[in-house]
């Protein structure tokens, strides 16, 4: 990696009057390096390596409200990201502009567009890519906020870690579906224009604490979260077990698959399984799973091309829709538009 420059302040004033104690910080790179070390510094990004670093740019805005970090990024080449994980913290992300992949260790890679979101998981080993004229806005919060709005929540009975912490964990980087990833999305505008704003974040405690605390709120309920909860006595299917399910649900979607399988896999019985989906995901596993495939159809479809030979018929094949009706009566139902519609644009 090769550049010149270093990132340098370029906050303008706001109207009427000069950026307060709290205003966001505009840095401008051209260096690579010194943005990655920003960048890694904010969001658990190990590495920025660049195609063509010959005439790199790269805006960072970083602004903060309370616990929460807020960053916006924009970048002026094609590259990828070596990403050291979030550890104890919730980071997600939102593409603002461009196209983008996300994948974690061992796991295909997962193409976003304008309007996608992931969540960075805790482990090392995810990478990402970037095309030129990309664009993200970053959040960031510790997840011990995260847990303390689950443990706020008189439905919930949470566990506590050996200091009396309450304890949460996420069992995917995916938002829960299509309607939470737009929910979680319009959340990521307004944080972003509130923290990263020339004026900065609102100057009242009272209204920072309640932006904090209404993205801690959603973050249950927009990615699959097992929040870790005491135990209910014999027989009780824990969200470790649903879990472990979630993750061999996503790693083997395209292959045939039961209730059976995922509960052999999380270590638990078929009506065990089957309850504590009910409670922890909203929904069953078998009906999860379709949505999951839907999704993954619904990709192919942008991604693929009619005149190179692409089908609908193939493609929902390839995701277990055998009846090709059905499947398209799913898919208008979930993204609006007929499936050939989409292979067509």
């Amino acid at each position: 990696m090769t550049g010149t420059g270093v990132g340098r302040p370029t906050a303008p004033p706001p109207a009427g009057g000069g950026p307060g104690p709290d205003a966001a910080r505009v840095q401008d790179f051209h260096d690579p390096v010194a943005a990655g070390d920003v960048l890694g510094r904010a969001l658990a990004v190990g590495r920025l390596v660049l195609d063509e670093p010959e005439g790199f740019t790269c805006r960072v805005v970083t602004g903060r409200c309370g616990e929460l970090t807020a960053v916006t990024t924009r970048l002026g080449a094609d590259g990828r990201t070596e990403l050291t994980g979030a550890g104890d913290s919730l980071v997600t992300s939102l593409v603002l502009a461009g196209a983008a992949t996300v994948a974690a260790a061992g796991r295909p890679p997962r193409p976003l567009r304008a309007g996608g979101v992931w969540r960075l998981e805790e482990t090392p080993g995810q990478r990402g890519t970037f095309d030129a004229g990309s664009a993200f806005a970053d959040l960031v919060l510790p997840l011990r906020t995260v847990a303390d709005a689950a443990a706020a929540d008189p439905a919930r009975d949470v566990a506590e870690d050996a200091d009396g912490h309450p304890v949460v964990r996420f069992a995917t980087s995916r938002p829960l579906d299509d309607g939470a990833e737009r929910y979680w999305a319009a959340l990521t505008r307004t944080a972003v224009q509130q923290v990263c704003g020339p004026a900065g974040p609102p100057a009242s405690l009272l209204l920072r604490e309640h932006l904090v605390r209404t993205l801690a709120t959603a973050a249950l309920g927009v990615f699959p979260s097992v929040v870790v909860e005491q135990p209910r006595g014999p027989g009780f299917t824990g969200p470790a077990t649903v879990r472990r399910a979630l993750e061999h649900l996503h790693a083997r979607a395209g292959e045939p698959l039961t209730v059976t399988d995922l509960a052999a896999a999380a270590g638990t019985g078929v009506r065990a399984l089957q309850e504590a989906f009910v409670r922890h995901v909203g929904t069953t596993p078998t009906a999860h799973l379709r949505e999951v495939r839907l999704e993954r159809a619904h990709r192919d479809l942008v991604a693929g091309d009619a005149g190179a030979g692409d089908s609908v018929a193939a493609v929902a094949e390839r995701w277990g829709f055998a009846h090709h009706g059905r499947f398209a009566a799913a898919y208008r139902a979930r993204y609006g538009v007929a499936p050939s519609t989409t292979l067509r644009h």
